[in-house]
Order: C-alpha cells, then sequence, then structure tokens
C-alpha cells in the first residue's frame, strides 16, 4: 500500500489569465478550512478574474470536502466572478453524482 498524498493547495495565474487553486491529497474535516481559506485569499485579487478548484490530484474527499467545494463555488459567485472545477473521473466525481451536486458545476 503506498503512503497517502500530502494534502496542500498552490494557487497560480495560468495561461488563460484564470486563477488556478490546485489542491491535492485529502480533502476532509481536517483540511476542509484551508480549502475555504484559500479561495477566500484569491477572492482579494480585484481584476475579477475567473476561478477554476482543481481537484483532479485529490486523492479522497469526504462530505466535508465537498461543503468546502460548494462554499468555494458560493463564494466566487457571490463576488461576481465566474467559477469552474476540474475533476477527473473517480472517487472525487463519484461523491458529486452521489450528492446529486454534478450538474451546479462549469466544467474545463
Amino acid at each position: 500500500m503506498t503512503d497517502p498524498v500530502p494534502f496542500g493547495i498552490d494557487s497560480v495565474v495560468d495561461r488563460s489569465d484564470e486563477i488556478r487553486i490546485v489542491a491535492r491529497g485529502e480533502v476532509d474535516i481536517g483540511t476542509e478550512a484551508a480549502l475555504s481559506d484559500a479561495v477566500s485569499a484569491v477572492l482579494g485579487d480585484s481584476t475579477g478574474r475567473p476561478v477554476v478548484l482543481d481537484v483532479r490530484q485529490v486523492s479522497f474527499m469526504d462530505s466535508s470536502g465537498l461543503r468546502a467545494v460548494l462554499r468555494s463555488r458560493d463564494l466566487v459567485m457571490s463576488a461576481g466572478r465566474k467559477f469552474r472545477l476540474a475533476v477527473s473521473r473517480g472517487a472525487v466525481q463519484k461523491l458529486f453524482d452521489a450528492a446529486g451536486v454534478s450538474s451546479w458545476f462549469e466544467y474545463e
């Protein structure tokens, strides 16, 4: 069995001039606040750039992580910005599907 990837978040402005927040590892009750904080922090950028939350490197997400993603979406959209989600097929997408929220997102 391999060791889990440690949780981490990076925020960058990518080639398309979007703010990309890349999460990796496990997003759960112990890390959900860090994800929400990272999203809140990029909203201080006054350029109005769209925000992409990239969870393709997330290996596990529980309902707390799902709540953080939904909260992030709401924060970004209430700030008048576009929000998109980058997710790969697998456990995280299955969580969105099971919760019935897959259609709530614009995907890249």
